[in-house]
C-alpha cells in the first residue's frame, strides 16, 4: 500500500493500516513532518477501519479522532504509540483489544 508517497506493508485485512504525513510540533516550536500510522481493531471490521481512515484526515491528535469515532462507536478509544519517525495511533472500536471472532 502506498499512501502519501510512503509504502506500508500490510498483510491483507489482518492489519488495517493507513498513514499520512502531517506536521508535528515539538518543544521549542520545531515543526517537522511525521507519518501517522493508524492500526484499527478489530482487524476484520472493515466499516470501522473505513470510518477511522476517513476521520483521520480531519484531526491533528488521537484525542480528536477518538472524540469523532465516539459519535458512532460509543466505546471507541484511540491510543498513541511511540513517536519517532512514525507516530502510531491504535483505534479500538470496543475500547480495548478484541480478537476478531469476538465481534
Amino acid at each position: 500500500m502506498v499512501i502519501g508517497g510512503t509504502q506500508w506493508l500490510t498483510a491483507g485485512r489482518t492489519a488495517p493500516v493507513i498513514a499520512e504525513s502531517r506536521p508535528l510540533r515539538r518543544r521549542g516550536g520545531t515543526i517537522r513532518s511525521v507519518a501517522v500510522r493508524l492500526v484499527t481493531n478489530p482487524h476484520n471490521d472493515d466499516e470501522f477501519a473505513r470510518v477511522a481512515e476517513q476521520l483521520i484526515e480531519r484531526v491533528e491528535t488521537p484525542e480528536e479522532l477518538e472524540r469523532l469515532l465516539r459519535e458512532r462507536y460509543q466505546r471507541a478509544r484511540v491510543v498513541p504509540g511511540v513517536t519517532d519517525i512514525t507516530e502510531r495511533w491504535y483505534a479500538y472500536r470496543d475500547g480495548r483489544w478484541v480478537e476478531s471472532q469476538e465481534q
